[in-house]
């Protein structure tokens, strides 16, 4: 059972995780087998984290992007919605910092 998990988590992030165009639903699954590979699969950890910086960099840009376009008067990103993009990094942000407690990982993810 376990091995089809980490089956399933390796095919679902090698597939979307290079995709730079995504639909939140898939980016949240994406999320999901990151995460499951970072815990089960080490070797995967800098490919998980990577994918991890990449969502934070474009929820960061998006933001800021918003915000300009709404001082501008520009309304490119007025569909933008601010509480979408924290509960789509909000799994990671809290499954990150579980890991940061965790004494096996802790100085692994350190040294990143």
């Amino acid at each position: 059972m376990a091995t089809d998990t980490l089956q399933s988590a390796v095919r679902m992030f090698t597939s979307q995780a290079s995709n730079p165009v995504y639909k939140e639903s898939d980016a949240r699954a994406v999320t999901n087998a990151a995460l499951v590979l970072i815990r089960q699969l080490p070797v995967a950890r800098n490919a998980a984290l990577s994918y991890f910086g990449r969502r934070f960099d474009d929820a960061a840009n998006k933001y800021l992007q918003a915000q300009v376009d709404k001082v501008t008067g520009n309304p490119y990103n007025q569909h933008y919605n601010e509480q979408l993009t924290y509960e789509s990094l909000s799994p990671i942000a809290e499954n990150f910092s579980e890991l940061t407690k965790d004494k096996s990982w802790a100085p692994q993810l350190s040294k990143v």
